[in-house]
C-alpha cells in the first residue's frame, strides 16, 4: 500500500492517537498490541501492517516529535540570546502540548523523546557555544546546565501554559551566564 494513500494515513493516525490515549491512564509497560487494537477498532493484522510492535509505534512517535523539534531548534538557536525565542519555541511546540506532555514522560527501553529532546538542545548547544563564547568552562557543564533548565521551562509550559515572565526570566538568566563567562575570560 501506498504511505500517501488516505486510508494509510488515517489508519496510521488512528494507531498513533489509540496508543497516547492508552498513555493518559497506563503505563507504556501495561499497554498491549491487543488493547492497541481492540480501542482503535483494528485487527491485528492491521497493527502489523504498519508496525512490528509496540515499541515500533513508539519508536514512530518519538522521531515524528524529535524531527519537529529538530526543525524549531535550528532556527531558534541563531536567536538564542532574544527574549521572545523560548517563547517562539514554546509557542512552536504548543499544537502538540498533549501529545508532548504524555511522550516525554514514557521511558521505555532506549526510546525516550525527553533524552531526544535533551540531546537536540545540547547538541544545537554546543555549536553556539563553541561560535560565541571564550570560555575554560567544560562545553559539557555548560550544555548540561542549559539542557536541564531548558527542559524544565519546556515541560512547565506544556503543561501550564506560555509565561512570557518565565520565558524572560529563562532567557535572561542564559544571557548573564554568557556574560559571566564571557568577563571571567577578559580578566
Amino acid at each position: 500500500m501506498n504511505e500517501s494513500d488516505l486510508r494509510v494515513v488515517k489508519t496510521i493516525r488512528l494507531i498513533d492517537q489509540t496508543l497516547l490515549n492508552l498513555l493518559k491512564t497506563e503505563s507504556f509497560e501495561q499497554v498491549t498490541v491487543q488493547q492497541i487494537c481492540l480501542e482503535a477498532e483494528i485487527g491485528r493484522s492491521t497493527f502489523y501492517h504498519h508496525y512490528v510492535d509496540k515499541f515500533t509505534l513508539l519508536e514512530h512517535l518519538n522521531n515524528q516529535y524529535a524531527d519537529k523539534f529538530q526543525k524549531i531548534m535550528v532556527t531558534r538557536i541563531s536567536t538564542v540570546t532574544q527574549s521572545t525565542s523560548l517563547v517562539t519555541l514554546v509557542s512552536d511546540l504548543l499544537p502538540d502540548k498533549d501529545a508532548l506532555l504524555i511522550l516525554l514522560n514514557v521511558h521505555a527501553s532506549s526510546l525516550s523523546l525527553d533524552a531526544n529532546f535533551r540531546k537536540i538542545i545540547s547538541d544545537s548547544l554546543a555549536s553556539f557555544l563553541r561560535d560565541h563564547l571564550s570560555t575554560t568552562l567544560p562545553i559539557a557543564y555548560l550544555q548540561d546546565l542549559y539542557v536541564a533548565n531548558a527542559m524544565t521551562y519546556i515541560t512547565w509550559s506544556l503543561a501550564h501554559g506560555l509565561n512570557e515572565d518565565v520565558a524572560h526570566f529563562m532567557n535572561t538568566t542564559f544571557i548573564n551566564i554568557a556574560n559571566q563567562i564571557t568577563q571571567q575570560n577578559s580578566h
